[in-house]
């Protein structure tokens, strides 16, 4: 007799078999008591999750000649022709092969026709999102009008692509991802009847790999059962897994936090010569950070561990002492990079390798309430010498209120200055500095009507004036105007009706006839284009307000902390 898979073998035969999908199990069960069961429904969930046998138990709850309760008897013919894939009255039907309109056109055709045997024939559809457009349409007349003997479950992993005209004429049931303890009791009782010794940590490991699916955490147990029929280590089901086991997740992760460089390449190292995959590597260790960065914060007695082992609990702990909390969402950071650059590159190992150099270099982050006490203690003249930054330690689970970085902002101190007010004496000392360059190298600035004559262009238009400013004029005293374009094609932007324009412009202000004449060629000159004399204007007014900055008694108390820190904006608000 050829070996059932275990999958198979302990699939549910009932409603109350369906592990961690009580509410859809119970809603079922009573619409068969009530006899108030749907022509059509929809269950839809991730892989794993008892949609299609919970389609065989509702077909055989419906057609079963003596229904305990809701519940199929299966011992009757019925029921044991529907467990054997041998009832002619029931249709298993995979979407993913049968997906044309004319498998659709045959369902149509023989859905016609009374069941031989059972009470009621029933199509069952499984990943029906693979269905196409044309097959869904063809059967919305069937679903919404069906024979009176006649029920459709579809059974589908994204119900997403199910469109909503067939969604709207079935009972949709949501299937629940199997909870990581349910599923560790359930396969408590199987490896003991199986006589397969195995820690509570494995088996827990074994679910959270199977990520809320049963079929594959039977899976996983038949593959160890083959490597080792009497006993399992942790490190052994780690290695079948694929996973990081909880040993080497906590030693990689420790000596990373620890800043030993050397002991968390060797390890590394280790774990690819053992043949571990880069990413589940990777997908542990950012677990891992969540995890600590979580228990740093709200503390380890939350309902969100509720599924850890305490041992689990203490090892992460301890874990979060090495490190703060700034440091841990730093790391987070760089292996969500890490993430990014192995999808990228070829040699992913180079990849991860250089990320643990790179998170070895990282810094605490300075606080606010810390950067404040460091400046206090500038203010009292202590030397650099005698300063020390100490970090809070992280409270958890406590009610005592402390004062936070902006509380301690706000209250009196030596760093309160009062705000100075905009006056007019400091917008005349703008002026004369931006100004004085009129009174500097004469040659170097456009003469003064040249500025009349843009202005007066830029009234009549705006394009034309954008196009001027980046010419060098030359004298307006004789008959031409002479524009020179240092870069650019800008003279041809200009149209015979331009140059005409500007020569009625230039005429008006030198008071006789005047020639435009444009070139495009590279001059050296000392004299500047209006842009460049307005982007001077620009550098020279930020200097200033750079250099007035520099002034305030707070910001240089910053700069001696910050020695290497620049000034690089500055935005001044009118009080």
């Amino acid at each position: 007799m050829s070996y059932v898979v275990l999958a198979r073998k302990l699939r549910p035969t009932c409603f109350g078999d369906l592990i961690g999908q009580e509410t859809a199990a119970q809603t079922l069960r009573n619409a068969v008591i009530s006899n108030r069961v749907a022509h059509a429904f929809l269950f839809s969930g991730s892989r794993g999750v008892g949609k299609t046998s919970a389609a065989r138990i509702l077909t055989k709850a419906l057609n079963c000649l003596k229904t305990e309760n809701g519940d199929p008897c299966n011992t009757c013919e019925n029921c044991y022709e529907i467990s054997q894939n041998a009832s002619p009255d029931v249709y298993e039907i995979d979407a993913a092969s049968n997906r044309g309109i004319e498998n659709i056109r045959e369902l149509r055709e023989n859905v016609n026709y009374v069941p031989s045997r059972c009470r009621y024939k029933v199509y069952i559809i499984d990943e029906a999102h693979m269905l196409t457009i044309e097959s869904f349409n063809a059967l919305l007349k069937t679903l919404e009008e069906p024979p009176p003997h006649a029920k459709f479950i579809f059974a589908t992993t994204d119900p997403s692509k199910i469109p909503p005209t067939i969604i709207s004429r079935c009972q949709r049931y949501d299937f629940l991802r199997i909870p990581v303890k349910k599923m560790t009791d359930f396969l408590k009782t199987v490896v003991k009847k199986e006589n397969l010794e195995i820690s509570l940590q494995a088996l827990e490991m074994i679910a959270r790999n199977s990520v809320g699916g049963m079929r594959d955490a039977l899976t996983s147990i038949d593959q160890i059962l083959s490597f080792s029929s009497n006993r399992a280590t942790d490190q052994k089901v780690a290695q079948i897994l694929g996973i990081l086991d909880r040993e080497s997740r906590f030693t990689l992760i420790e000596a990373i936090l620890k800043k030993e460089v050397a002991n968390a390449l060797q390890y590394f190292q280790k774990l690819h010569d053992l043949g571990y995959d880069f990413h589940d590597i990777l997908a542990d260790l950012l677990q891992t950070v969540k995890t600590v960065s979580i228990i740093q914060t709200v503390g380890k007695n939350t309902p969100l561990f509720q599924e850890l082992f305490y041992d689990d609990l203490e090892a992460l702990e301890s874990l979060g002492k090495l490190v703060g909390i700034d440091e841990l969402q730093q790391i987070f950071h760089l292996l969500l990079d890490l993430e990014e650059q192995m999808k990228l590159s070829a040699h992913a190992k180079i990849c991860f390798e250089m990320a643990i150099l790179q998170i070895s270099s990282v810094a605490p982050l300075i606080g606010i309430p810390e950067m404040i006490n460091e400046i206090k203690n500038i203010q009292l003249g202590k030397s650099d010498s005698d300063l020390k930054i100490m970090r809070p330690e992280i409270k958890k689970n406590t009610t005592e209120e402390k004062e936070s970085g902006i509380e301690l902002l706000k209250q009196k101190s030596p760093l309160e200055m009062p705000v100075e007010k905009k006056t007019p004496a400091d917008s005349s000392k703008i002026k004369n500095i931006l100004h004085s360059e009129k009174k500097q190298n004469p040659d170097e600035k456009p003469f003064e009507e040249w500025f009349i004559f843009s202005e007066k262009v830029k009234k009549n238009s705006l394009k034309l004036a954008s196009i001027i400013r980046n010419a060098v004029p030359q004298s307006m005293d004789g008959p031409d105007l002479k524009l020179i374009f240092k870069s650019g094609n800008y003279s041809t932007m200009l149209t015979s009706e331009s140059k005409k324009t500007l020569e009625k412009i230039a005429s008006e202000i030198s008071g006789h006839s005047v020639k435009l004449i444009c070139e495009n060629r590279n001059v050296v000159t000392s004299r500047r284009t209006i842009a460049e004399h307005d982007q001077l204007l620009l550098e020279k007014e930020k200097e200033f307000k750079r250099n007035k900055a520099k002034e305030f008694p707070m910001v240089k108390d910053f700069l001696k902390v910050f020695r290497n820190s620049k000034i690089t904006s500055i935005e001044l608000s009118e009080v």
